[in-house]
């Protein structure tokens, strides 16, 4: 019995699954297709995909129809990597919130609401400086604004994030904003990246980014934390972004399904190769 690999993608997401694809079929593994989410259960019945010989490589998530997707596939035998509880509790940043609020993870105040009831927060909590931003992430940090006390542009700001539901929280002052990538057990401290706000630009990003930076030598304390986070969230590959303040590290929030190929080309450092041997690994232990 061939065992098997599909990369599941979002609609546009599919250069850095493909490179993963590639990586997985040059060690001898197949990996039979890279399919976004919606043409999922045609693609697993054509190519007669059945869960004892499959392992699905979600780089895809969301709340409404994605996450509840892949709970039935667990049900019906399928390994998933990550497993569907992860792609929920990263997949909806409010729910990721109160994961690692359960876990004594300490985080800024976050809330979740309706826009009149986000007005009611930022009247209650009179925060000097907080942020509004979508329930998932979605056009790499287009809709998440800085906002203030008495801000005469924030109706207009709410109204520019999609969704029912907004999420409110309590600005972050920090220094530098890191991303750390988490492997199984492993992480990849040659592919660490960093980004520091400044202040004409109080959003930086660690993500598609041609500004962030590789750091050479990073602190082992981040890398602990780092790892921590993975296990608390119970992840098996994550790209998990933290903030550097004064008071030490903070979980910005943790991801499943970026384009890495602008960190692997800032690094040197195939990360791409380092998820397809894990992937494989995952595999040859299915029964």
């Amino acid at each position: 019995m061939n065992k098997k690999i599909v990369i599941i993608r979002t609609k546009a997401g599919h250069k850095y699954a493909e490179r993963i694809a590639e990586k997985i079929n040059s060690f001898g593994t197949e990996c039979c297709g890279v399919v976004c989410w919606k043409e999922l259960d045609n693609f697993l019945a054509q190519q007669k995909c059945t869960p004892e010989k499959t392992l699905l490589h979600y780089r895809s998530t969301g709340p409404k129809i994605i996450t509840p997707k892949a709970y039935e596939l667990e049900r019906k035998g399928y390994q998933l990597i990550n497993p569907a509880k992860v792609l929920d509790r990263t997949g909806d940043k409010f729910h990721s919130y109160e994961w690692a609020h359960q876990h004594k993870i300490v985080l800024p105040l976050t809330k979740k609401g309706t826009r009149n009831k986000i007005k009611y927060y930022i009247n209650k909590f009179a925060f000097p400086r907080f942020i509004l931003k979508p329930t998932n992430s979605i056009g790499g940090g287009a809709f998440c604004f800085l906002s203030s006390l008495n801000d005469p542009k924030i109706d207009y700001k709410l109204s520019q994030i999609p969704g029912e539901e907004i999420i409110f929280q309590k600005f972050v002052e920090y220094a530098k904003i890191y991303r750390v990538i988490v492997i199984g057990n492993k992480i990849l401290d040659q592919a660490v990246f960093y980004d520091e706000p400044n202040s004409s630009r109080w959003k930086v990003s660690v993500c598609i980014n041609p500004e962030m930076k590789l750091d050479k030598n990073p602190d082992p304390k981040l890398l602990s934390y780092a790892k921590h986070l993975a296990d608390i969230f119970e992840s098996e590959i994550a790209f998990i972004d933290i903030y550097e303040t004064k008071d030490g590290y903070v979980l910005s929030e943790i991801n499943t399904a970026c384009n890495l190929a602008l960190h692997e080309h800032k690094s040197g450092y195939s990360i791409s190769e380092d998820i397809a041997k894990y992937l494989i690994s995952k595999l040859n232990k299915k029964v």
